[in-house]
């Protein structure tokens, strides 16, 4: 998992150097590139205790694994949606679509797709 991990960072930074939006401002670029940071932060301590506190009351770690799934697509939607937010404060509806599923849907699919095929 590590490798793909690794293969997603790589693939997400690729990315964003080649598809620089030109009417972005470097304020806005770079609020942009770091949020997923933040997310990435409050969905690790969302994990972290809500498995604590279920494996602590003896839930059936199948519950615990689906907990921590919605979880983290539900922090996943609100970084994303953030993201599309900030990408709309510079450009238009459709370019800002656009800039969010090159940046993170895409990479987030070529991520996915291994973990559910194998």
């Amino acid at each position: 998992y590590i490798g793909i991990f690794v293969l997603y960072v790589l693939l997400r930074l690729a990315l964003a150097k080649m598809v620089r939006p030109g009417r972005l401002n470097k304020k806005t670029q770079s609020a942009a590139d770091r949020i997923s940071f933040t997310y990435f932060i409050i969905m690790t301590l969302a994990i972290l205790g809500t498995g604590s506190v279920m494996a602590f009351c003896g839930m059936e770690p199948g519950l615990i694994k689906n907990a921590i799934i919605w979880i983290s697509a539900a922090i996943y939607a609100l970084m994303l949606l953030r993201k599309f937010q900030i990408f709309n404060s510079s450009c238009s509806v459709f370019a800002g679509f656009l800039y969010l599923c090159a940046l993170e849907i895409l990479p987030t699919g070529i991520l996915i797709i291994p973990a559910l095929i194998f």
